[in-house]
């Protein structure tokens, strides 16, 4: 089955053209190579009977409808596709294989007919089969192969097109698109069809992960010998930070094909690092980070690898197996991958890519409403799809896992299975975080109160629920606290790219309990610090949001350390600005009224002094439970947008739309007008303009290595933007660069308060120009 074997069919291919340059014979055998490598890895899945013979008779005849000779003189001709003329490939294909299909039964046929009609959505596929006026022109195609290749009857002929314009046979093909195995088999077509138009290998193999875990010669932990002895299962696992949840998770995907999710680049970034540390040699074939600015990545990864001969050829194989979900280990934020819930046209590739994945999900609690339904619905289509899944968090709540395992009570293309995973806890015993509640609102006398009685403090670490909030802390300790003691930082979301970069190193650096500073450093950020940033501070000061995020946050305080004074070194203030709240009469709000309230409720419970990992999933479970929640609004969001996707038709979505629906708040690219004034930016975008011209001009071979230093160039621009909301942006007020849009913000940007409000810019007196915008 590793070549094409009938005789008339080899002869077809070899005298056709499946692009200017390739024949069909070899693009079709690319694809069957890919099929082998699918099966030799051990991929195809067990749950759809005969898939072997299924997927491989789909890739043989997938673009037999380029035989065309219509199709071949255009080829040829360069000329552009004319819908009065000829008929899609696809769809011909459809009608040619039905002479090579007796031996199959009647949905087996309809599977491989409506994989092949699908794998390319230029037009609605279905709609174009069942509309009478398409009959005559596709009977015309039909004609001009069969007289030049096939040689049919009239009555052979007549029966080839009567078999798939049946009206049963279309009806059964629309009925198959609902199914598991079409999602499968549509999905590996289309990656095995992918990779042979890039002339790429499908997968790459997972053969080094275990001997890279097994050479750091660790005496493995409960957690991990856990996650060794249940790797065949589903897991939610409960534990500590400190206990090797990284390691045990990586034992669990073993060498199988991994996905590890992270809800921020910064957590990202760090996990693919740490990763490729851990796997050392080729990396590039190994581990991948997937996120809005994985091109960056790459290329500040290159720039740095001293190895590297033909960073052209290195960056584009890199890139390319990243986006194809080539690569053994992938490391993505969740709408890199969970987007395929939407079933947008082409969704069954990464969904057939998870029937024979392990997907290891962590930092699941920082999830918003919507992010959460779309990953759940994801979990419980992998589940029934094949793949394996594993859950690390330090905390989850009983709701959460309750939604895990809700049996759906609302009509739906697909009937979930029962997700059955194994659950064990194992919590450090260590006390990390002595707890003191202070019922107000957080306050910079109280703040340099507590820094004033403190004589061994290196780090302090300040967590407000906002931006301006935290921007207003950060003008109010600049001006109160004494500079030679004490170096104050500002982190949160609203810096442009370099700008937040550099901030993250810093606070990597600094949150370093081994560290020897000059000053005590105190660093003033907001929620993106919660997850997965491996630093550790003396103190924190931090308002709270809710139990699972509060929790997170103390992660950041005594993270590898045993608490041995009696003095607080967490002071969370319960009273928040009523703004912030959500509810039914404030759509502004970010934070779940009743998550607030209960939170609340469970800290004044347990008042001040020591709290214990045990003490704290106690809470959780004691509070956060689906009883509890019922009547909130963040349930009723979560079941909104689950209900919503999970009755969805498929292809009705693309994939543009898609992008902009995933993300819980729309953001929009835009670079502070204050930045897009300076001369050096002006020559910049001349410069990018140049080169996209440039490029434009050149041959397909020469294009590539002028797109690298058009892609280096844009990533200069793109240092100097950064994500706001629409209420930040005009949407008429912006630049195009490259054929790029980027927006531009008249809030006025400062490289220490990041961007501000106006309000703020006259109370802090700033000046045009003023905290050095360096280009």
């Amino acid at each position: 089955m590793n070549d094409i074997e009938d005789a008339l069919i080899k002869e077809i291919y070899s005298n056709s053209l499946a692009k200017p340059d390739e024949t069909l014979y070899e693009h079709t055998k690319l694809l069957l190579d890919n099929f082998e490598l699918l099966k030799n890895l051990g991929y195809l899945n067990s749950n759809v009977n005969d898939i072997e013979e299924i997927l491989y008779l789909s890739c043989l005849y997938h673009d037999m409808g380029k035989i065309n000779p219509i199709f071949q003189q255009r080829l040829k001709n360069k000329n552009k596709f004319d819908k009065n003329v000829e008929v899609g490939h696809n769809i011909l294909s459809i009608f040619l294989l039905n002479p090579f299909l007796s031996d199959k039964s009647q949905n087996e046929n309809n599977l491989i007919r409506c994989a092949i009609l699908n794998h390319h959505n230029y037009i609605e596929n279905f709609t174009y089969l069942d509309t009478e006026n398409n009959e005559e022109l596709i009977e015309n195609n039909l004609l001009e192969i069969n007289d030049k290749f096939l040689h049919l009857s009239s009555e052979d002929f007549e029966e080839m097109i009567d078999k798939t314009l049946d009206f049963k046979t279309i009806h059964e093909m629309k009925q198959i698109q609902k199914t598991y195995d079409y999602i499968i088999i549509k999905g590996l077509l289309n990656k095995c069809d992918y990779a042979a138009s890039a002339h790429m290998s499908c997968e790459i193999k997972n053969d080094f992960l275990l001997n890279s875990l097994e050479n750091l010669n660790y005496e493995w932990r409960d957690i991990q010998n856990f996650c060794i002895k249940n790797r065949n299962d589903n897991l939610v696992i409960i534990g500590s930070t400190g206990l090797g949840k990284t390691e045990a998770s990586l034992l669990w995907g073993a060498d199988n094909k991994i996905f590890y999710v992270l809800p921020l680049k910064t957590a990202i970034n760090a996990m693919y690092e740490r990763i490729k540390n851990l796997v050392k040699n080729d990396y590039d074939k190994k581990v991948a980070v997937l996120h809005g600015q994985t091109d960056s990545v790459y290329l500040k990864e290159l720039d740095n690898d001293t190895t590297v001969k033909n960073e052209n050829e290195k960056f584009y194989e890199y890139y390319k197996n990243t986006k194809k979900l080539a690569m053994p280990v992938t490391v993505a934020t969740p709408d890199q991958l969970f987007d395929s819930v939407f079933k947008y046209n082409g969704y069954e590739f990464k969904m057939a890519t998870f029937s024979y994945s392990r997907i290891i999900i962590d930092e699941i609690q920082a999830y918003s409403p919507d992010i959460l339904a779309y990953t759940i619905y994801a979990i419980r289509l992998i589940n029934d799809l094949g793949g394996k899944i594993a859950i690390f968090t330090a905390t989850l709540a009983p709701f959460v896992k309750d939604l895990l395992t809700k049996k759906s009570s609302i009509t739906s293309e697909y009937k979930f299975k029962d997700f059955e995973y194994k659950y064990e806890c194992f919590l450090s015993e260590d006390k990390r975080h002595n707890m003191k509640i202070i019922e107000e609102d957080l306050n910079s006398e109280y703040i340099i109160g507590i820094l004033n009685q403190h004589v061994d403090l290196k780090t302090c670490l300040i967590v407000r629920n906002t931006i301006k909030s935290a921007q207003e802390l950060y003008n109010q300790l600049q001006n109160e606290l004494d500079s030679s003691k004490y170096e104050v930082n500002l982190l949160h979301s609203k810096f442009t790219v370099e700008d937040r970069k550099q901030k993250e190193d810093e606070i990597l650096k600094d949150g370093n309990p081994r560290k020897l500073n000059d000053k005590i450093k105190i660093w003033i950020s907001t929620q993106i610090v919660e997850a997965s940033l491996d630093i550790d501070f003396d103190i924190m000061f931090t308002e709270l949001s809710e139990l699972l995020g509060l929790f997170q946050r103390f992660g950041r305080v005594y993270r590898k350390r045993i608490l041995k004074s009696d003095i607080p070194n967490v002071y969370v203030f319960t009273e928040i600005s009523e703004k912030q709240i959500s509810s039914p009469y404030n759509s502004y709000g970010f934070i779940d009224q009743t998550l607030h309230n209960l939170s609340k409720k469970a800290l004044i419970q347990k008042g001040d002094g020591i709290i214990t990992e045990q003490e704290k999933l106690d809470l959780i479970n004691q509070y956060f439970t689906t009883e509890n929640l019922r009547d909130s609004e963040y349930i009723k969001q979560f079941n909104q947008v689950f209900n919503k996707i999970q009755n969805l038709t498929p292809g009705k979505m693309e994939l543009k739309d898609v992008k902009k629906e995933f993300r819980n708040i729309i953001s929009f690219k835009a670079m502070p007008i204050n930045i897009y004034n300076s001369s050096d930016i002006a020559k910049l975008i001349e410069q990018i303009n140049n080169c996209y011209s440039q490029m434009l001009g050149l041959e397909k071979e020469q294009r590539n290595a002028e797109k690298l230093k058009l892609i280096k160039l844009q990533d200069k621009l793109m240092d100097k933007t950064l994500n706001v909301n629409i209420s930040d942006i005009n949407p008429k007020n912006f630049f195009t660069v490259a054929n790029e849009k980027i927006y531009l913000t008249e809030k006025f940007y400062d490289i220490e308060y990041g961007l501000l409000n106006d309000e703020l810019v006259d109370k802090f007196d700033l000046q045009p120009n003023s905290g050095g915008i360096f280009i």
